[in-house]
């Protein structure tokens, strides 16, 4: 599972839609889908504020 799929399963969670996470972190609803998706890959600056949308330590979704 990648990291985007990971936080795509923790949005669905919480109740969180796609396109309100995407506008708090500042990436476009297109990137965000492929992201979550499994689609593209994410940079560090994306997952910093994807997790800072979220409330999350960057930790979160790393791989244990």
């Amino acid at each position: 599972m990648t990291i985007g799929e990971r936080i795509k399963e923790y949005a669905d969670s919480k109740g969180i839609k796609n396109r309100f996470l995407a506008e708090k972190a500042g990436v476009s609803d297109s990137k965000m889908s492929r992201i979550l998706n499994g689609e593209s890959n994410i940079t560090v600056i994306e997952y910093f504020y994807i997790c800072k949308a979220l409330g999350v330590p960057m930790e979160h979704f790393l791989e244990e």
